[in-house]
């Protein structure tokens, strides 16, 4: 009579077989694919919003321009930023008074609250009519402006729209 041990085959441990290689070589793979995909931070695609938000967004940006103590004249939502125009008045005698940096970070907080009642989050670019583009920011509040002096802009200044802090580029 034969044995116990002798009447089955012993079975391999799991780590013999090939599926089980392949299988944990798929589970690395899709846990790589999770968590070590692609970083936000290096995307570079513009974010860009659906024509419902547009005119959402677009339509509290024109009530809100449309009052008198608004701090900017206009701004207009593109696909994928949005543009706040000044009045030359407004950019030039505030830097008088509190300075460009304050009616920067003053327009950006509005801005960015319109942006979340309407859960959208577009860069920004500001300008006034005479000189174009002085000014960009991520929604995030990072950026740049070119100061403003004797009447013109000229030095780029890295600029912190969210808490008012200006550095030399």
């Amino acid at each position: 009579m034969k044995s116990r041990s002798q009447q089955r085959p012993t079975k391999k441990p799991w780590y013999k077989y090939w599926w089980s290689w392949v299988l944990i070589v798929i589970i690395l793979l899709f846990l790589i694919g999770v968590f070590g995909g692609n970083d936000d931070a290096n995307n570079k695609k513009p974010y860009t919003i659906t024509s419902s938000q547009k005119t959402k967004l677009q339509k509290k940006f024109t009530n809100y321009t449309d009052k008198w103590d608004s701090i900017f004249e206009k701004a207009e939502v593109r696909k994928n930023k949005i543009v706040i125009t000044f009045d030359d008045d407004d950019v030039e005698a505030p830097v008088a008074d509190a300075g460009l940096e304050a009616v920067l970070e003053n327009s950006y907080s509005k801005a960015n609250k319109i942006q979340k009642q309407c859960n959208t989050r577009l860069p920004y670019e500001f300008k006034d009519k005479s000189s174009g583009t002085f000014a960009k920011s991520s929604h995030s509040g990072k950026g740049w402006f070119k100061e403003l002096s004797n009447g013109e802009f000229n030095d780029k200044m890295k600029f912190n729209f969210k808490t008012g802090d200006a550095e030399e580029e």
